[in-house]
């Protein structure tokens, strides 16, 4: 009995000492300091989350999703500045993952809009020139050309970070966040070329109107609906 009882406490401490009851498993590298992890995902993390601030709030789960993630910064801070370096670590390898989770699906909605952007204005400046060419009996230089050149290259850089980390679990999210600073280009561009070309002055305005968010959202700016009174 007591040599049965001698081996429960051996295997006990053995746990203990290997974290299996009390201690937790690490959710980042084993091979890194958690003292070292905690200080870089403090800055990266933060970084990131300024960067993203306005496209969640416009495109994403708003002021919740913002006040979550920062919630969670918070709380690895404040394990952090109590030496508690592991916890601190942890917690900060999960906020990460959150922050990555929420930029790949706001870049999956910048994707989306800006190659239906990309679509609709490339056929329209087609659908324009052929039909002014036939009018004309020749096809005249335009220059919407520069602008779609552009906006073509901006989606097609955009597109190559984003395919190359869409099923990443663990990558740093600044890669979807360079994906969303070159998505924002191309849209910018499309905007400029709805400035520039001739059309209609209210289907003008009403282009840019659906797209208002949009518009904003280059800017860095949070937009915000008016909504009307009752």
């Amino acid at each position: 009995m007591f040599k049965g009882v001698r081996s429960a406490l051996v295997v006990f401490f053995a746990l203990l000492l290997c974290g299996g009851v009390f201690g937790q498993t690490r959710r980042f590298n084993e091979a890194y300091n958690p003292l070292h992890v905690a200080k870089r995902l403090s800055y990266e993390n933060f970084r990131d989350l300024k960067m993203l601030q306005t496209a969640i709030l416009n495109f994403g789960g708003g002021k919740d999703e913002v006040d979550r993630l920062i919630d969670q910064y918070a709380e690895a801070s404040a394990l952090y500045f109590q030496s508690r370096y592991e916890e601190s670590a942890n917690l900060f390898s999960d906020n990460q993952r959150e922050i990555l989770i929420s930029a790949k699906r706001l870049t999956t909605k910048y994707k989306d809009t800006s190659e239906k952007l990309l679509l609709d204005t490339t056929k329209k400046t087609i659908k324009d020139e052929l039909e002014s060419a036939l009018k004309k009996g020749k096809k005249e230089e335009n220059y919407t050309e520069l602008f779609l050149n552009r906006a073509r290259f901006a989606v097609n850089t955009a597109n190559d970070y984003y395919d190359r980390y869409k099923d990443a679990t663990t990558a740093s999210p600044m890669n979807f966040i360079k994906a969303i600073f070159y998505y924002r280009q191309a849209k910018e561009n499309m905007f400029e070329l709805f400035k520039t070309i001739e059309m209609d002055k209210e289907k003008r305005d009403g282009i840019l109107e659906q797209y208002k968010r949009d518009i904003f959202d280059n800017e860095n700016k949070v937009y915000q609906s008016k909504e009307k009174n009752p």
